[in-house]
C-alpha cells in the first residue's frame, strides 16, 4: 500500500511539473520559431495574424491565428498560400530539460497556389540564399537547435496556374513531409479523393537538402488513384527537371478517366506500359522506350508533349493487332438488339478530343472482329483544337486496298466526315459490317459522307454527301434472274459480269436511279433507296433480255436488312408494259398524222405542221399569199 502511495505521489509531482512548464510555455516566441523557420527555407515572407494560443491535443505546442506567406515576386496572383492556422509542435522531454524544440508544423485548411509563368518560370522555385543564417527571431534563439521533423497540410485546396490558365485543382487533400533535417532523408505521403475515387501519393527525397540547394536529389515516387497505379525512380530538380524510369498499370482506364473529370469512353480494362521519362525547364515531357500492353495490344514507341497553353504532342507509335470486339462487344456491333434491329442510341462524349493538339505517326498491324479483317495499317492523326483528321493506308482491307481520311470535329456538337477509296474491296467481307452478305465480288469504291450528332444512331440518320461503286465479275444470292423467266421465283445465285451504280446521300437515306448491271443474256437496270439510317432497303431492279424486244421482269427488293426480300413486281411490269405500248400507239399515231398534214421538214412537230397548214388555209380564204 506504501508503494502505491507512493507512486502516486511522484506522478502528481510530475504532472505539475509538467503543467507548470505549458503554463510557462513561450507561445509567442514558438510562433516567431516556426515563422522564421519558414522564411529561411524559402526565403518568402510569411505573415502570422491573429492571437496565439496553447494546444495540448493532438500535439503540445501552439496555435497561431491565420498565415499567409507571399508569392513570387513576379506574380499578381496575390499569396502562395493562405492557411486558417498554424499549429506548432514541440518536444515535451527537451522542453522539460529547458530547450524549445520545433518537431512539428501543421497548416490547417490551406489555399495553396502553384503558378508558372510564361517564361517557365514556376513560384515553387525558392530564394534562400537571403534568408540564410536569419533567425527571424532577434537573435532569441538558434536554427541550429531547430529541426523540424514533420510539417503536415490538412484539407488543402491546391491550384496549379500555367501561363494565367488553370490547370488543375484538387479540393481535401491532406499532405505530411517528414524530414528529420540535415543530409537525412525524407519521405513526403499525400491523400485525399478525386471525384469519389481514392488519391494516394507516397515520395522519398534521398537528398532534400542538396535539392534546396539548387542541386539534384534521387527520388521514388509511387501513386494510386481509381485503382490504377504508376511508380517513378529517378533524379529531380527544383529547375524544374525530371528524368527517370516510369511504370503504369491501370485495371479500369475509365475509372480513371472519370477521376480526372473526363467522361468514360468505353475503354475495355488493362494497360501496363514502361518508359523512360523526362522533364525539362521548358515545359517538355519526353517519352523514350515506350513498351506495354494497352488493351491487349502491344505498343512501343516515343513522343514529347510540350506544355502549353494547350498541350501540344508529337510522337511516333507502333502498335500489334487491335481488336475491335473488345471495343464494341462481339462482332464489334455498332447496332442495339437484334429485336430492335437499330443503331446504338447510346450517346458518346467526344470532348476529350480538346485535350491536346499535335500530331502521332502510327503504324498498326492490323484490325480484327469477328466480321472483319483489316491489315497493316500507317497513316498520321492530326489533332487541332478538338479536331482530329487520321490519314491512312493499307494494303490489306477486304481483300483490297483502302486509303482516304477520317475527319472527327468536336469543336461544336460533333461531326465525322469518312472521304475513303477502296480498289479490289470485297463486298462480301465489307457488306458484312453491316450485316448484308448476299452481294459478292471485287469492287472499286468512293465515298464522300459527312454525319454528326452524339450517337450511332443519330450519326446514320443525319449521313449525306456521295458514293460510287463499280465491280466486275460477281453474284447475288438469294435470287436466279435466269430461273425468273422461266417462272422460278424463288432462290437460287445470279452471276453478272460487271455493275457499277452512283448515289447521293441525304438524312440517312441513299438514292440510285443509275444502277447497271451486265449479265451473259440479260440487261439489269436499278433505282430506288437504301436506308442507311432506318437500316431498310426499298429498290426495283429491272432485268430485262438483251435481245431486241426481250421480256423484262421487274424485282422488288425490300425489307429490314436482316430479312431482304426478292420478288417480281408483276405491277411494276405490267405499267412497264403497259408505257410501252403507249409509246408506240402514240409514235404510229404522229406518224399517220404527220402523213395527212404532208410534214415534211425534219424535226418538224405535228402541232407545228398543225398550225401551219391552218394559217396557209385562213391566208387563201382572205385572198393573201402563201408561203409554200
Amino acid at each position: 500500500m506504501r508503494l502505491i502511495r507512493l507512486l502516486f505521489g511522484v506522478i502528481v509531482l510530475l504532472g505539475l511539473a509538467v503543467l507548470a512548464l505549458v503554463l510557462f510555455l513561450p507561445g509567442e516566441r514558438l510562433a516567431r520559431i516556426a515563422e522564421s523557420q519558414i522564411e529561411a527555407q524559402t526565403g518568402r515572407g510569411v505573415t502570422l495574424s491573429g492571437g496565439v494560443s496553447l494546444s495540448f491535443f493532438p500535439v503540445l505546442g501552439v496555435e497561431t491565428g491565420a498565415v499567409e506567406m507571399d508569392n513570387a515576386s513576379w506574380s499578381d496572383r496575390g499569396a502562395m498560400m493562405r492557411a486558417e492556422a498554424l499549429r506548432v509542435g514541440v518536444d515535451l522531454v527537451a522542453l522539460i530539460g529547458g530547450t524549445v524544440r520545433v518537431t512539428g508544423i501543421e497548416v490547417v485548411r490551406p489555399s495553396i497556389l502553384l503558378e508558372r509563368d510564361g517564361s517557365g518560370r514556376g513560384n515553387w522555385e525558392f530564394d534562400t540564399a537571403s534568408a540564410e543564417g536569419d533567425t527571424g527571431d532577434g537573435g532569441a534563439s538558434s536554427l541550429s537547435a531547430v529541426a523540424i521533423d514533420r510539417l503536415e497540410i490538412t484539407g488543402a485546396d491546391l491550384r496549379f496556374v500555367d501561363a494565367g490558365v488553370e490547370r488543375f485543382r484538387q479540393t481535401g487533400l491532406d499532405a505530411a513531409l517528414r524530414w528529420p533535417g540535415g543530409a537525412a532523408a525524407a519521405d513526403l505521403s499525400l491523400s485525399g479523393q478525386r471525384n469519389g475515387a481514392r488519391l494516394q501519393l507516397e515520395a522519398e527525397l534521398a537528398r532534400p537538402k542538396a535539392l534546396l540547394a539548387g542541386g539534384q536529389s534521387g527520388v521514388t515516387v509511387t501513386a494510386e488513384l481509381a485503382g490504377a497505379s504508376a511508380s517513378f525512380t529517378g533524379d529531380v530538380s527544383l529547375a524544374p527537371e525530371l528524368r527517370g524510369q516510369l511504370r503504369v498499370t491501370a485495371g479500369d482506364p475509365d475509372g480513371v478517366m472519370t477521376a480526372l473529370g473526363f467522361a468514360a469512353m468505353g475503354m475495355p480494362g488493362g494497360i501496363t506500359l514502361t518508359s523512360d521519362l523526362g522533364y525539362a525547364a521548358e515545359g517538355r515531357i519526353s517519352v523514350r522506350e515506350l513498351d506495354g500492353t494497352v488493351f491487349g495490344t502491344r505498343l512501343t514507341g516515343e513522343g514529347d508533349l510540350f506544355l502549353e497553353k494547350t498541350p501540344r504532342i508529337a510522337a511516333r507509335l507502333s502498335a500489334g493487332v487491335v481488336d475491335l470486339d473488345s471495343f464494341t462487344g462481339s462482332g464489334g456491333d455498332l447496332s442495339e438488339s437484334s429485336a430492335t434491329m437499330g443503331w446504338s442510341k447510346a450517346p458518346f462524349d467526344a470532348s476529350a478530343l480538346g485535350l491536346v493538339d499535335g500530331v502521332v505517326h502510327y503504324a498498326i498491324s492490323g484490325l480484327k472482329s469477328d466480321r472483319l479483317t483489316i491489315g497493316a495499317t500507317e497513316g498520321r492523326l492530326t489533332l487541332d483544337q478538338a479536331r482530329a483528321t487520321v490519314t491512312l493506308a493499307t494494303r490489306d482491307a477486304f481483300s483490297g486496298e483502302v486509303s482516304g481520311q477520317i475527319i472527327a470535329n468536336a469543336r461544336k456538337g460533333f461531326s465525322t466526315r469518312l472521304v475513303l477509296n477502296g480498289v479490289g474491296i470485297d463486298l462480301q467481307q465489307a457488306l458484312a459490317v453491316a450485316g448484308v452478305t448476299r452481294l459478292s465480288g471485287l469492287a472499286e469504291i468512293k465515298m464522300d459522307v459527312l454525319a454528326s450528332g452524339n450517337s450511332v444512331h443519330q450519326l446514320m440518320n443525319s449521313a449525306a454527301g456521295t458514293a460510287s461503286i463499280a465491280t466486275g465479275q460477281g453474284r447475288i444470292s438469294g435470287v436466279d434472274l435466269d430461273k425468273l423467266f422461266r417462272g422460278a421465283v424463288e432462290g437460287g445465285t445470279t452471276v453478272f459480269d460487271a455493275l457499277s451504280a452512283s448515289f447521293t446521300i441525304d438524312r440517312g437515306i441513299a438514292e440510285n436511279s443509275d444502277l447497271l448491271m451486265d449479265l451473259p443474256v440479260i440487261l439489269a437496270k436499278g433505282s430506288g433507296e437504301i436506308g442507311l439510317g432506318p437500316r431498310n432497303i426499298n429498290y426495283l431492279f429491272v432485268p430485262q433480255l438483251k435481245a431486241d424486244g426481250g421480256a423484262a421482269i421487274p424485282v422488288r427488293i425490300a425489307g429490314d436488312w436482316s430479312n431482304v426480300t426478292f420478288r417480281p413486281d408483276f405491277d411494276a411490269a405490267a405499267k412497264a408494259r403497259l408505257a410501252e405500248e403507249e409509246q408506240k400507239l402514240r409514235t404510229e399515231a404522229e406518224r399517220r398524222i404527220k402523213e395527212e398534214l404532208g410534214v415534211t421538214e425534219e424535226g418538224q412537230s405535228v402541232e407545228d405542221a398543225l398550225r401551219k397548214k391552218l394559217e396557209d388555209e385562213l391566208k387563201r380564204r382572205l385572198g393573201l399569199p402563201v408561203t409554200e
